[in-house]
């Protein structure tokens, strides 16, 4: 077993003792009739859930409602909540996290209850990895800036909310798997509840397997569900497609290796060696 897996095993084994006593956590959010989403649970068993599935599969939907979870110290009373996060979100009253008009619902639960029409009262990091940083990055790649950033920003934090869109945005496979190290250190060490969406295989293999949520949408009539881990799954969360049609461009389920689809450049062979190996180490996950 490599440094890194074993560190990893062994946070999560901390993590999973951690729960038991945590004083504040969001255990499910489910969402009606909103962004093509007619009704959707999607619980938080871990505290580091990556949230992945295909493009427009509602990773983004989910990681925004979370935001509403919480009322937030020292923000507006209308900066994390549904009219602000949600276009067209028509109603007004505050506090309120339903549209009549739409009949549209968000609905949290917490570890010590909670009502959802008055939030209780957390804090809250919602990093845009595409937002600009108030230090000099002439000398780093966006990447190396958007981790510095995170990272400088979760050290203030304690007993938060921390959600991420593309973690894995502009990183190499090792250092996804180190910032993703890093994160539930960061969440053992000062009580933080982290939800993150990715596409990337290396940032899905890096929590345990009930930190992984995947969805998807139903071919048929659209609706999105959370979907089982297994092969077929994975690869339209990865890459959009199911397996028949990946097979004949990536040959994975003609039975060919890595070796024979090997890229140009050793820097690529070993990225998507990587990768590969994080497909097969998930599933063969327990």
């Amino acid at each position: 077993m490599s440094l890194m897996k074993k560190q990893l095993r062994e946070v999560w084994d901390a993590l999973r003792a951690s729960r038991r006593h945590r004083d504040d956590a969001l255990s499910e959010v489910r969402i009606r009739r909103l962004r093509g989403i007619e009704d959707l649970r999607v619980p938080f068993q871990y505290p580091v859930s990556v949230l992945a599935g295909p493009n427009g599969c509602g990773k983004s939907t989910v990681l925004f409602a979370c935001a509403c979870a919480y009322r937030v110290p020292g923000r507006g009373p209308r900066e994390f909540t549904p009219t602000s996060l949600f276009p067209n979100f028509t109603n007004r009253q505050p506090g309120d996290l339903s549209d009549p008009v739409r009949r549209t619902e968000l609905e949290f639960h917490y570890v010590y209850g909670g009502d959802r029409l008055s939030r209780p009262t957390r804090d809250l990091l919602f990093a845009d990895l595409d937002g600009t940083a108030s230090y000099s990055e002439f000398h780093m790649s966006s990447g190396e800036r958007s981790v510095l950033r995170i990272s400088n920003d979760i050290s203030e934090l304690s007993n938060a909310l921390v959600l991420i869109d593309e973690v894995d945005t502009g990183l190499h496979p090792y250092t996804q798997q180190q910032t993703m190290l890093e994160l539930q250190r960061s969440a053992l060490r000062q009580g933080l509840q982290v939800v993150v969406a990715s596409h990337s295989p290396v940032v899905i293999d890096s929590v345990p397997p009930e930190g992984r949520i995947f969805l998807d949408r139903d071919d048929d009539g659209g609706e999105v569900r959370l979907a089982p881990i297994y092969r077929d799954i994975f690869q339209k969360a990865l890459y959009g497609q199911s397996r028949d049609r990946l097979s004949s461009g990536c040959g994975i389920s003609c039975g060919r290796t890595p070796r024979d689809m090997r890229p140009d450049s050793d820097w690529e062979w070993r990225t998507w060696r990587a990768q590969y190996r994080s497909w097969i180490d998930l599933r063969r996950e327990p």
